[in-house]
C-alpha cells in the first residue's frame, strides 16, 4: 500500500484551526460568571468559518484523495 503524504493545504488548515485559541481569548470576558451575548456571537462568528473551512477541505481530500493545489 502506498503511503499517503499530508498536503500543504491540509498543513495550512491545520495552522488555521489553532487560530481558534485567539477566538477563545474572546470567551475571556467574563462577568460574574456570564458571558455576555455580543461575545458569544463574535466568537462563533470567528470559528464558524474556520472550522466549516477545514472540515469541508477534509472531506474533499478523503474523498478524492488529493486537494485541488496539490
Amino acid at each position: 500500500m502506498e503511503e499517503k503524504k499530508v498536503a500543504w493545504l491540509e498543513l495550512f488548515y491545520d495552522l488555521l484551526f489553532a487560530t481558534v485559541s485567539v477566538a477563545n481569548h474572546v470567551l475571556l470576558h467574563v462577568e460574574d460568571g456570564h458571558i455576555h451575548i455580543e461575545y458569544l456571537v463574535k466568537f462563533v462568528l470567528i470559528f464558524i468559518p474556520i472550522w466549516w473551512a477545514r472540515e469541508r477541505q477534509t472531506i474533499f481530500v478523503n474523498r478524492f484523495g488529493k486537494d485541488l493545489f496539490y
